[in-house]
């Protein structure tokens, strides 16, 4: 009976010794997969807690820059209503249009002729 115990004990030992194994052989892949998605620097020479920073900063970073062009989107697409609003030529449409959106911008047209540059603001 002692020996058939000492068997289990030990075969428990083996399975916990593999399934950590396992999970640290998983961590590094998922490791390996995560710096593999950041944009390259030096990072072969980072320890393992800096790539995770780094990994974390590039993220928030990402989030910032698709909150701006989420607002550049918006403001375009107020642009263009309310271009549309004005072309339509109707008094009644145009004086429901909010004023506070964004106008269209003045265009720049440069045309060089020899020594001589004009430049001619389009509005």
């Amino acid at each position: 009976m002692d020996q058939s115990h000492l068997n289990a004990s030990q075969s428990r030992s083996v399975d916990r010794k593999t399934i950590e194994k396992n999970r640290r052989i998983q961590m590094k892949n998922l490791y390996s997969e995560l710096n593999s998605l950041l944009p390259q620097t030096s990072r072969e020479s980072l320890a393992l807690p800096d790539q995770l920073d780094e990994a974390a900063n590039y993220i928030k970073k990402l989030q910032v820059n698709v909150e701006k062009k989420r607002e550049r989107k918006r403001k375009l697409l107020a642009t263009t209503a309310f271009e549309k609003l004005n072309s339509t030529g109707s008094s009644s449409m145009s004086s429901s249009v909010d004023l506070s959106m964004p106008r269209r911008l003045p265009r720049i047209e440069i045309q060089e002729t020899g020594p001589v540059l004009h430049i001619f603001l389009v509005t």
